[in-house]
């Protein structure tokens, strides 16, 4: 089991959405980012001056899968964003040792 963390701009999510919809990718947890990397930020208007606001407002995507959809849940995600451009995003995938569903007690592969 892997947990897959992708790290999105918020106008990519409905396409992401969908499209792993596609590769029976159905659950997800979305929470809402700041932060910088390569990107360093963006230029704003405030108060009639331009101001560098250096944190980004991005949107962190987890999604905990069986082995066997790592590979597609990644792809799909890098497929969608991808621009070429500073700012796409990042996937992180890292181990996940146990997942236990509340309701029914089931563990495991079969919690996801």
């Amino acid at each position: 089991m892997k947990m897959v963390i992708a790290i999105i701009p918020h106008h990519k999510l409905d396409e992401v959405q969908v499209e792993l919809e596609k590769v029976d990718v159905t659950r997800m947890t979305l929470m809402d980012v700041r932060g910088f990397g390569r990107q360093k930020g963006h230029k704003e208007i405030f108060r009639g001056q331009e101001v560098q606001v250096k944190f980004v407002n991005k949107l962190m995507i987890m999604i905990a899968c069986n082995d066997d959809f790592v590979k597609p849940t990644t792809d799909t995600i890098q497929k969608v964003c991808f621009s070429g451009k500073p700012g796409d995003g990042k996937v992180f995938v890292l181990p996940l040792e146990e997942v236990f569903r509340i309701s029914t007690r089931e563990m495991g592969g079969a919690a996801i």
